[in-house]
């Protein structure tokens, strides 16, 4: 789990700091990961909520799918 949500993390960093994706938004698909649906995939969850947070504070940068 830590090895999964270090790597989304990271990539959430790099996407905030490239200019050139400023305009766009990056997609996050996760399945068996959503709190209150039946959560199978821990990794997932947490990587969920990480990209919650990071679309709480960069509103209309990252999509959860």
């Amino acid at each position: 789990m830590h090895e999964v949500t270090a790597w989304a993390l990271g990539l959430v960093r790099e996407w905030l700091a490239e200019e050139r994706f400023g305009g766009s938004r990056l997609v996050f698909v996760t399945r068996s990961a959503v709190p209150g649906g039946g959560v199978s995939d821990l990794a997932g969850a947490a990587v969920w909520g990480l990209v919650r947070a990071a679309e709480s504070e960069n509103p209309g940068r990252f999509v959860l799918v």
